[in-house]
């Protein structure tokens, strides 16, 4: 495809970038990989490498290794874990792209706030079917973690559903490019993902998120639909789901979740 108005030279620019990026994450990470193999066939020759201390050693070497190499990567980039939201990595004469890729990448005090929800918790739920019905009761527990070194929540539920066992899997995290909370959701009963968008009202202390459920009887009209998780204290906070149907938005369910080892 024929170039004009400079528009190849710009390309050029941007391509060149990116060749640079991959190439220094390459780098980085061969030489920590490379450091990991070294070691281990030293070890070996050394000694026997199926005892526990080889072993752990090893383990011990390949951590390092990788912390040496993410640092590397931060300190290109002026970064580091926990910087403040929108603030500019630091670095001189970086590049421009490389800059903006580590700061969004970078965990900021949205994710700190999300803190909250690590933990196990017992829940007492409440579903509906349909508006106007009685509700189905039923209990769980759910466990929420850090995964990808704070930048996403796990959560891991297991509870009942209709007689029959049932395990839902979440994540939450900040998106830092969309400036969005972002929640996502599937489960034992379905083949579908949910991905909802939302926001943080600090005044009320409640999370707001939308997006759409899918619709297994019109796939093609998916249900607009509204999850409001509010804290109501440091050891409980209150999950609802509502969802349109027929032009109305009604509930269709409500989880009390209580912190099984209480924070002061």
């Amino acid at each position: 495809m024929a170039c004009s108005g400079g528009t190849c030279g710009k390309r050029s620019v941007r391509a060149s970038r990116l060749d640079n990026l991959v190439l220094v994450v390459a780098v980085v990470m061969s030489m920590a990989g490379a450091a990991v193999s070294v070691f281990s066939v030293s070890s070996a020759r050394a000694a026997d490498p199926t005892t526990d201390a080889i072993k752990k050693r090893v383990l011990d070497e390949k951590d390092k290794a990788k912390q040496e190499a993410e640092k590397r990567l931060k300190d290109m980039a002026g970064g580091g874990h926990g910087a403040k939201d929108g603030a500019q990595p630091a670095g001189e004469g970086m590049d421009p792209m490389m800059a903006a890729m580590m700061e969004a990448g970078t965990p900021g005090a949205k994710h700190k706030g999300l803190e909250y929800y690590i933990g196990t918790w017992d829940t007492a739920n409440k579903f509906w079917m349909a508006p106007g019905t009685e509700p189905m009761a039923a209990t769980g527990v759910s466990e929420w973690k850090w995964m990808l070194d704070g930048r996403w929540l796990e959560g891991v539920y297991h509870g009942e559903m209709m007689g029959m066992k049932f395990e839902g899997r979440s994540m939450m995290g900040y998106d830092k490019v969309k400036k969005k909370y972002v929640s996502t959701w599937t489960d034992s009963m379905s083949t579908s993902l949910m991905v909802m968008e939302g926001d943080w009202n600090e005044k009320v202390q409640t999370w707001t998120f939308a997006g759409d459920m899918p619709n297994v009887m019109e796939p093609a009209k998916p249900i607009p639909s509204r999850w409001v998780g509010k804290i109501d204290g440091p050891n409980q906070y209150t999950f609802s789901m509502f969802e349109m149907r027929d032009g109305k938005e009604f509930k269709s369910g409500e989880l009390m979740y209580t912190r099984r080892v209480a924070k002061p």
